[in-house]
Protein backbone atom coordinates (compact mmCIF):
# COMPACT_ATOMS: atom_id res chain seq x y z
CA UNK A 1 0.00 0.00 0.00
CA UNK A 2 1.05 3.62 -0.60
CA UNK A 3 1.01 5.96 2.43
CA UNK A 4 1.96 9.38 3.72
CA UNK A 5 1.74 11.43 6.92
CA UNK A 6 -0.13 14.72 6.78
CA UNK A 7 -1.06 17.62 9.00
CA UNK A 8 -4.81 18.02 8.62
CA UNK A 9 -6.40 21.36 7.79
CA UNK A 10 -9.43 22.83 9.54
CA UNK A 11 -12.61 22.68 7.44
CA UNK A 12 -12.83 26.49 7.08
CA UNK A 13 -9.31 26.59 5.60
CA UNK A 14 -10.23 23.82 3.14
CA UNK A 15 -13.30 25.87 2.17
CA UNK A 16 -11.20 28.98 1.50
CA UNK A 17 -8.67 27.03 -0.57
CA UNK A 18 -11.39 25.14 -2.46
CA UNK A 19 -12.97 28.50 -3.40
CA UNK A 20 -9.58 29.74 -4.63
CA UNK A 21 -9.08 26.55 -6.67
CA UNK A 22 -12.56 26.85 -8.16
CA UNK A 23 -11.86 30.43 -9.25
CA UNK A 24 -8.49 29.42 -10.72
CA UNK A 25 -10.04 26.41 -12.52
CA UNK A 26 -12.36 28.74 -14.38
CA UNK A 27 -9.31 30.62 -15.60
CA UNK A 28 -6.84 27.78 -16.24
CA UNK A 29 -8.35 24.31 -16.17
CA UNK A 30 -6.41 22.59 -18.96
CA UNK A 31 -2.90 23.41 -17.81
CA UNK A 32 -3.22 22.32 -14.18
CA UNK A 33 -4.47 19.19 -12.36
CA UNK A 34 -6.14 20.79 -9.34
CA UNK A 35 -6.35 19.10 -5.94
CA UNK A 36 -9.86 18.26 -4.74
CA UNK A 37 -11.10 19.81 -1.48
CA UNK A 38 -10.99 16.53 0.56
CA UNK A 39 -7.35 16.00 -0.46
CA UNK A 40 -6.02 19.36 0.78
CA UNK A 41 -3.43 18.89 3.55
CA UNK A 42 0.17 19.63 4.59
CA UNK A 43 2.36 16.61 3.79
CA UNK A 44 4.65 15.89 6.72
CA UNK A 45 6.26 12.83 5.13
CA UNK A 46 5.53 10.87 1.97
CA UNK A 47 6.35 7.24 2.73
CA UNK A 48 5.37 5.52 -0.50
CA UNK A 49 5.09 1.74 -0.63
CA UNK A 50 4.37 0.72 2.95
CA UNK A 51 4.22 -2.75 4.44
CA UNK A 52 0.96 -3.35 6.33
CA UNK A 53 2.86 -4.92 9.23
CA UNK A 54 4.67 -1.58 9.79
CA UNK A 55 1.53 0.57 10.09
CA UNK A 56 1.10 0.02 13.85
CA UNK A 57 4.72 0.91 14.62
CA UNK A 58 4.71 3.95 12.30
CA UNK A 59 1.46 5.19 13.85
CA UNK A 60 2.66 4.67 17.45
CA UNK A 61 6.00 6.41 16.87
CA UNK A 62 4.38 9.27 14.96
CA UNK A 63 1.74 9.77 17.68
CA UNK A 64 4.44 9.85 20.37
CA UNK A 65 6.46 12.45 18.45
CA UNK A 66 3.43 14.55 17.48
CA UNK A 67 2.25 14.80 21.09
CA UNK A 68 5.68 16.11 22.19
CA UNK A 69 5.17 19.41 20.43
CA UNK A 70 2.81 22.15 21.44
CA UNK A 71 0.20 23.80 19.31
CA UNK A 72 0.95 24.30 15.64
CA UNK A 73 -0.31 27.65 14.46
CA UNK A 74 0.20 28.18 10.75
CA UNK A 75 0.31 31.69 9.35
CA UNK A 76 1.56 33.95 6.54
CA UNK A 77 0.05 32.03 3.61
CA UNK A 78 1.57 32.87 0.24
CA UNK A 79 0.67 31.44 -3.15
CA UNK A 80 3.75 30.20 -5.01
CA UNK A 81 4.52 28.58 -8.34
CA UNK A 82 7.39 26.09 -7.98
CA UNK A 83 9.96 26.26 -9.50
CA UNK A 84 9.91 29.73 -11.05
CA UNK A 85 11.15 28.48 -14.42
CA UNK A 86 9.09 25.70 -15.98
CA UNK A 87 6.69 25.39 -13.00
CA UNK A 88 5.46 21.98 -11.82
CA UNK A 89 3.53 22.84 -8.65
CA UNK A 90 1.19 25.50 -7.33
CA UNK A 91 1.13 25.67 -3.57
CA UNK A 92 0.48 27.84 -0.55
CA UNK A 93 3.61 28.22 1.57
CA UNK A 94 3.12 28.66 5.32
CA UNK A 95 5.08 29.73 8.37
CA UNK A 96 4.99 28.25 11.89
CA UNK A 97 6.62 29.76 14.98
CA UNK A 98 6.84 26.31 16.61
CA UNK A 99 10.05 25.02 15.01
CA UNK A 100 9.60 21.65 16.74
CA UNK A 101 7.61 20.53 13.70
CA UNK A 102 10.85 20.52 11.67
CA UNK A 103 12.69 18.48 14.32
CA UNK A 104 9.81 16.01 14.57
CA UNK A 105 9.83 15.67 10.79
CA UNK A 106 13.51 14.72 10.86
CA UNK A 107 13.01 12.19 13.68
CA UNK A 108 10.09 10.55 11.89
CA UNK A 109 12.16 10.36 8.71
CA UNK A 110 15.03 8.69 10.63
CA UNK A 111 12.62 6.17 12.16
CA UNK A 112 11.17 5.31 8.75
CA UNK A 113 14.67 4.89 7.32
CA UNK A 114 15.51 2.55 10.23
CA UNK A 115 12.47 0.50 9.19
CA UNK A 116 14.01 0.23 5.70
CA UNK A 117 12.07 2.90 3.80
CA UNK A 118 13.90 4.93 1.17
CA UNK A 119 12.64 8.49 1.47
CA UNK A 120 13.02 11.72 -0.44
CA UNK A 121 16.08 13.62 0.76
CA UNK A 122 14.47 17.04 0.36
CA UNK A 123 13.89 18.95 3.60
CA UNK A 124 10.35 19.34 4.93
CA UNK A 125 8.61 22.53 3.77
CA UNK A 126 5.34 23.79 5.16
CA UNK A 127 3.01 24.01 2.19
CA UNK A 128 -0.38 22.99 0.86
CA UNK A 129 -0.31 21.75 -2.73
CA UNK A 130 -3.18 23.20 -4.77
CA UNK A 131 -2.30 21.86 -8.20
CA UNK A 132 0.20 20.06 -10.41
CA UNK A 133 1.16 21.70 -13.68
CA UNK A 134 0.51 19.43 -16.69
CA UNK A 135 1.97 21.63 -19.41
CA UNK A 136 3.87 24.88 -19.73
CA UNK A 137 1.94 27.76 -18.22
CA UNK A 138 1.34 30.88 -20.28
CA UNK A 139 2.53 34.11 -18.64
CA UNK A 140 -1.06 35.38 -18.29
CA UNK A 141 -1.93 32.36 -16.12
CA UNK A 142 1.17 32.80 -13.97
CA UNK A 143 0.32 36.50 -13.54
CA UNK A 144 -3.28 35.63 -12.66
CA UNK A 145 -2.24 33.07 -10.03
CA UNK A 146 0.39 35.27 -8.44
CA UNK A 147 -2.12 38.10 -7.93
CA UNK A 148 -4.52 35.88 -5.96
CA UNK A 149 -4.89 36.84 -2.32
CA UNK A 150 -5.12 34.06 0.27
CA UNK A 151 -8.05 34.89 2.51
CA UNK A 152 -6.86 33.54 5.86
CA UNK A 153 -4.20 34.70 8.26
CA UNK A 154 -3.79 31.95 10.88
CA UNK A 155 -5.05 28.49 11.77
CA UNK A 156 -4.27 25.71 14.23
CA UNK A 157 -3.42 22.19 13.03
CA UNK A 158 -6.11 19.93 14.54
CA UNK A 159 -4.53 16.52 13.90
CA UNK A 160 -1.94 14.41 12.12
CA UNK A 161 -3.19 11.64 9.82
CA UNK A 162 -1.57 8.56 8.34
CA UNK A 163 -3.21 8.29 4.92
CA UNK A 164 -3.39 5.51 2.42
CA UNK A 165 -3.35 6.80 -1.15
CA UNK A 166 -4.97 5.10 -4.12
CA UNK A 167 -3.99 6.37 -7.56
CA UNK A 168 -6.90 6.40 -10.01
CA UNK A 169 -7.24 7.90 -13.51
CA UNK A 170 -9.48 10.62 -12.03
CA UNK A 171 -6.88 11.48 -9.37
CA UNK A 172 -5.69 10.30 -5.97
CA UNK A 173 -8.13 9.04 -3.37
CA UNK A 174 -7.07 9.21 0.28
CA UNK A 175 -8.20 6.94 3.10
CA UNK A 176 -7.50 7.84 6.72
CA UNK A 177 -5.75 4.88 8.37
CA UNK A 178 -4.82 6.53 11.67
CA UNK A 179 -5.88 9.89 13.09
CA UNK A 180 -3.77 11.51 15.83
CA UNK A 181 -5.58 14.52 17.32
CA UNK A 182 -3.59 17.37 18.84
CA UNK A 183 -4.10 17.09 22.59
Amino acid sequence: MRTFLALELPENIKDILADLIEEAQNYCKQEIKWISRPNLHITLQFIGKTYPEDIKEIAAYTAQEFQKIGELEMHSPRLQIIPNRNPRLIWVSLQCENKQIFKISKRIKRKLEQLGYELDKKPFKLHITLGRVKKRLPKKIIDFLLTKDIKFSKFMVPELVLYRSYLKPTGAVYEKLVQIPKE
